[in-house]
């Protein structure tokens, strides 16, 4: 791409975070005394040398009371509480972020505690539920509650609930029925959260921290969870000069981001002296005063600069800019009459882009046809706008069109506009249009790649063809299972949901793969049109791209091929997706697709196999490779293994290696055989230890949810599977970052016999690899094999192989020379294995593996 800059970049990140908000520090009753660790296992209940609350607190709001949906007797939020008791922080720097608390560990043990005032102890039995509310971006996966009561009178290991943490910096609510913690007997008299626990002191962790309560029942904890409202950004705010904010659809702020995400200082070069868009905020009396371009970015957020000091809040505070639509309205650009018109006049929409950007005002020189405004018209309007104004933009040569005047290949090459061949243009149409031009304006490029080429780690996807109504809470519940591919939609594909499913899935960080564009005969030299609201929606990041075929023959290779490259001309950056058969498929089906036979389940050809895959190596681009291996078969009464399952993986990893592809692998998480049985955590966690074990880059759950399958959810409410797969993908997803430093170079297998583990063999077993030695277990065992991609350190993995339908253990002992320390990942945690007379032993439990790392 080449850039002709109109604007220098707008804004840096703003790192005096008190210069906008002077309540960003302190709040509530909460204290910090400084990152000591207590001297003892055993901690005092009362800290001496805790801070008092005035020291950081603000004034409190003074508000009318109202009535709560739940008895707050002893409910605790922590940024604003109305009780006596003082909550005390240790081990970590403490800020207030509006509504909530953050907190950054500052040593391995970082707490809040309070010791409860006589008049808010409480009885243990009457009050045996505790409902807690966190976000926690972090490698640590778990936390601790500590308690003291009247008959034990101390913090003490003895008296501690274990916390399995959500790691994702997500909101995250946890109910616990304390009535199994040893010392939650008598009056309790004091309360203590270690958010992280892990023996270690994490660098990178941010953790927010919203409230705390006790209650008498299940329901009064849910109800005072779900009373908690996210950071509300769309409240009057104090600006100082030459200060931006951004705000986020419908008002507030996705978990995981720091205050200078949303906080930036403008570039003094980049102001604008001649003019101003029409968008209007409040300012302190209720003046109005214009504000400068905005724009919204990758995650939604919508950004404004302050040209005075004073109080703001948008004109329309009620109105969430989610679509392309709101952000029109929002900025005053477009009106309602405009935005629902279903045929623009090209005069309303020279009157549109007039808006946009004011610098000259009407004597901006636009040539104004008479009648209905085409996507033409459109494109030569925005490049008259665009050389009137001087404005230089990003553009790409390569998407220019053959035959089409300067003006218009301006606008498209720009990818302000997408689409030319539509006759008319309606007012939602031009939104979309006019939201990217703002983008380009800036600076921004407005059709980056999203495709996801796994180089942040691991991805969690899964098939979804939903059977019920889609709603914001669905995509959310979605992602706290740890999932961040969404492939398929159904018959959302034609419903108005599609649009909250986009919008909601960006708020989330999910991708989304379409299923509506799989042409029956394709031709290059005469393609059939990709469907028009590929190009509508086309600016989501959240849309990721098609699912063109989904378990192709050989004889599909040239035309999927031909397909690729003409996708990728017509929709650049997005993903033109193919999945392929595994090697139980027969002969008819790996020439002619799936549906050309009936599939025998152990009917397979090794050496046909390996022609297919490579095959389709050699002759269709891109950077990944996908195929479906479900290894479980079931009677009605017990589990039967695949006999060439790591046969399969082995050949398919093989061949993306020798291609440089990434490997994504679709696992079985639902029954295949009509109900028979249920997946459970071990059925879905041994997938991906042995996935890891081949290089596997991405997982793919089939099925989330499908009517006819056990699955996720149904009706949109999670089932035992949901919490199976939930507790795997979190597990797996904690060693990411870390797994993606590496790249596989093979595996091997140790007494896997053949006659008892025959999904155990395969060929090709790598022999070079040299780091362990001395390799001891009764056990069949898998090893994954790794070098570090830039670096001299290697890692690898080990699976317990015994077959699932007895599950048993498995202990390995191993050496590696000249090491007596190693970083480990085992059940989801980071941990030192250490050596005892030179040899590492690791006990693993059914179904489990270790990722281990030598540096």
């Amino acid at each position: 791409m080449k850039k002709s800059p109109f604007f220098k970049p707008l804004f840096a990140v703003l790192l005096c975070v008190s210069m906008l908000f002077p309540a960003c520090t302190g709040g509530g009753d909460v204290t910090t005394v400084p990152a000591t660790e207590p001297g003892t296992t055993q901690q005092s209940v009362t800290e001496p040398d805790a801070t008092t609350a005035a020291d950081t607190q603000t004034d409190p709001v003074t508000e009318a009371p109202v009535e709560l949906p739940y008895d707050n007797t002893h409910a605790y939020i922590f940024a604003a509480s109305d009780k006596k008791s003082v909550w005390t922080t240790q081990g970590a720097d403490v800020s207030r972020e509006f509504n909530v608390l953050k907190m950054v560990p500052t040593n391995h043990d970082p707490m809040i505690y309070c010791t409860f005032t006589e008049d808010e102890q409480f009885s243990a039995d009457e009050y045996p539920f505790v409902a807690y509310r966190y976000s926690a971006k972090t490698h640590l996966s778990q936390g601790v509650y500590f308690v003291a009561s009247t008959d034990h009178p101390q913090f003490s290991d003895d008296g501690l609930t274990w916390i399995n943490v959500n790691t994702r910096g997500v909101w995250t609510n946890d109910i616990k029925d304390m009535r199994k913690n040893n010392f939650w007997k008598g009056t309790i008299t004091a309360f203590r959260i270690d958010p992280i626990n892990g023996g270690e002191l994490d660098k990178g962790a941010v953790i927010y921290l919203d409230r705390v309560g006790f209650f008498k029942s299940k329901e009064d904890a849910q109800a005072f969870l779900d009373d908690a409202k996210e950071p509300d950004f769309s409240e009057a705010v104090s600006f100082a000069k030459d200060f931006a904010k951004a705000l986020i659809p419908g008002g507030t702020l996705s978990a995981g981001y720091d205050s200078s995400d949303y906080l930036m200082k403008a570039d003094a070069a980049a102001q604008i002296k001649d003019g101003v868009t029409p968008l209007v905020a409040y300012t302190d009396g209720g003046n109005t005063v214009p504000v400068p371009v905005s724009y919204v970015n990758s995650v939604g957020f919508v950004t404004y600069m302050a040209e005075k000091a004073g109080e703001y809040t948008l004109i329309y505070p009620d109105k969430a800019a989610e679509t392309d639509a709101d952000f029109v309205l929002v900025r005053g650009v477009m009106t309602e009459a405009e935005l629902s018109s279903g045929t623009l006049s090209a005069a309303d929409a020279a009157k549109i882009l007039r808006r946009t950007l004011v610098c000259r005002g009407d004597s901006l020189d636009l040539t104004v046809k008479d009648g209905a405004f085409t996507a033409e018209d459109a494109a030569e309007m925005i490049a008259s706008y665009l050389l009137s104004l001087g404005v230089g933009v990003y553009t790409d040569p390569d998407r220019r069109i053959n035959g089409r005047s300067d003006g218009v290949n301006l606008a498209v090459s720009s990818g302000i506009i997408s689409d030319i061949t539509g006759n008319t243009v309606s007012g939602a149409e031009f939104a979309s249009v006019v939201t990217r031009l703002i983008k380009a304006m800036l600076g921004q490029p407005v059709l980056p790649s999203t495709v996801k080429e796994n180089e942040d780690g691991i991805v969690i996807g899964a098939w979804a063809n939903f059977p019920f109504t889609v709603t914001d809470e669905t995509i959310k519940k979605l992602s706290e299972c740890g999932i961040s591919l969404l492939v398929d939609l159904g018959s959302i594909e034609q419903s108005e949901t599609l649009r909250t499913v986009l919008n909601s899935a960006r708020k989330y960080g999910v991708s989304v793969l379409r299923h509506n564009y799989s042409p029956t005969k394709f031709k290059a030299s005469n393609p059939e049109p990709i469907p028009s609201s590929n190009f509508e929606y086309y600016d989501y990041d959240s849309y990721c791209g098609n699912i063109i075929y989904d378990e192709p023959g050989t004889d599909k290779y040239d035309s999927m091929a031909d397909l690729a490259k003409y996708y990728e001309s017509v929709l650049p950056g997005k993903l033109c997706y193919y999945n392929l058969l595994p090697m139980y498929a027969n002969a008819a089906q790996l020439k002619y697709g799936a549906s050309a036979a009936q599939i025998a389940y152990y009917d397979e050809d090794p050496d046909l196999y390996k022609k297919y895959v490579e095959s389709y190596a050699e002759k269709i681009p891109g950077d990944y490779m996908c195929v479906d291996i479900y290894p479980y078969r079931s009677n009605g009464k017990s589990k039967t293994m695949y006999a060439g399952y790591l046969q399969n993986m082995e050949i398919f990893a093989s061949a993306c290696r020798k291609y440089d592809r990434d490997f994504w692998l679709y696992i079985q998480s639902t029954d295949y055989d009509g109900g028979k049985w249920t997946p459970d955590y071990n059925d879905i966690v041994w997938q991906m230890y042995i996935g890891l074990s081949f290089g596997v880059k991405t997982f793919i759950h089939f099925v989330y949810c499908w009517g006819g399958y056990d699955a996720f959810v149904l009706e949109d409410q999670p089932t035992d599977i949901y919490y199976a797969a939930q507790k795997a993908d979190l597990e797996i997803l904690s060693m990411s970052d870390d797994y993606a430093r590496y790249e596989n170079v093979g595996a091997f297998t140790v007494n896997c016999d053949k006659s008892k583990y025959k999904y155990a063999q395969f060929d090709g077993q790598y022999g070079d690899f040299g780091l362990i030695s001395d390799v001891r277990s009764e056990s069949p065992l898998l090893f994954g094999c790794f070098e570090e991609k830039e670096g001299d350190g290697r890692a690898f993995t080990v699976v317990n192989m015994n077959d699932l339908k007895k599950p048993t253990k498995a202990t390995v002992s191993f050496r590696i020379e000249d090491r007596d320390s190693v970083t480990a990942y085992v059940g989801g945690r980071k941990t030192q294995l250490k050596a005892v007379d030179g040899v590492f032993t690791l006990e693993l439990e059914a179904a489990a593996g270790a990722f281990i790392m030598v540096e």
